[in-house]
């Protein structure tokens, strides 16, 4: 339920050499019947902190709550986000994005625990993010828990930003169905978006 709690299991997890593996709150996520080996963390670490336009938030926040508060907030940045389901975490490791934006358009750095060796805040250019990619799906930190995110966002009108956000909620129904679900189990390659391609062979 915090940050700190998180470093400790992570730290605990590291000591005894048990597989650990975060979970935020469950999108795209598909479990083999096998189950997970290891440790599963809930992450329910969802404290915030401001300092004018920049937030601090912890990574079990939810990524759709958070965007939509900044956006009755009148901040601007994140209004893409209020349809996506998930965490702040999982929007780092993933670089979460939608219509055009992603997280690294306002990430700017992430405090990541080092099992046995503290923590560090590690700034957003260093984390390889890509295209729904980072060095954490390339295993490239393997390990290290997202602890909190550091996000700048820029000043914007909220009337125009909740309409904006309205306007994305519709365009999101008409296209996906209601309720929660396993999230997108395919990526887009780089000529086509995948949906174009599954619909032109009749899947």
């Amino acid at each position: 339920r915090s940050a700190e709690a998180l470093a400790a299991a992570t730290n605990a997890a590291y000591e005894a050499d048990v597989p650990l593996f975060v979970l935020g709150s469950g999108s795209n996520i598909l479990v083999a019947d096998a189950g997970i080996r290891g440790l599963v963390l809930d992450n329910r670490a969802r404290a915030e902190s401001a300092s004018g336009l920049t937030y601090r938030v912890e990574s079990g926040a939810s990524f759709a709550a958070f965007a939509r508060k900044m956006c009755r907030l009148g901040h601007e940045g994140l209004a893409w986000a209020v349809g996506i389901p998930g965490t702040i975490g999982g929007a780092v490791v993933y670089n979460a994005g939608a219509y055009g934006g992603c997280l690294a358009d306002v990430l700017r750095r992430v405090r990541l625990q080092l099992p046995g060796n503290g923590d560090e805040w590690v700034d957003a250019k260093d984390l390889g993010l890509v295209y729904r990619g980072s060095a954490f799906t390339r295993r490239e930190v393997a390990g290290k828990a997202v602890l909190e995110a550091e996000l700048e966002l820029a000043e914007g009108d909220a009337n125009a930003l909740t309409a904006q956000a309205a306007a994305y909620d519709g365009k999101r129904l008409t296209a996906q169905p209601r309720g929660r679900n396993a999230g997108s189990t395919f990526k887009n390659p780089p000529e086509s978006p995948a949906w174009k391609l599954i619909e032109a062979v009749g899947l």
